[in-house]
């Protein structure tokens, strides 16, 4: 994924959707540190703040939550809606 296309097309999706939010399949790394295994974790209904090429800035406004970044590398998928729609 390269990242600073990704930033413009979600910046790009994003400024199109009254209420944009959006489910992410984010890389969760196994405890111990050591170990190789990898698990994802999905997000759901999350509001987004800002993007750049590095990482996105969001937070889930049902639960109150705190704001989160979460870095590109550590994403998989994400999928975007418009909560108003």
């Amino acid at each position: 994924m390269k990242t600073t296309d990704t930033a413009e097309s979600i910046n790009s999706i994003a400024k199109s959707m009254k209420d944009p939010r959006f489910n992410v399949r984010v890389l969760k790394y196994a405890l111990p540190p050591k170990s190789q295994s990898r698990h994802f974790i999905e997000l759901e209904s999350l509001s987004l703040i800002s993007v750049d090429s590095t990482a996105m800035v969001c937070h889930h406004p049902e639960d109150g939550s705190a704001y989160m970044v979460i870095p590109w590398s550590s994403v998989q998928w994400v999928e975007f809606f418009d909560k108003e729609a």
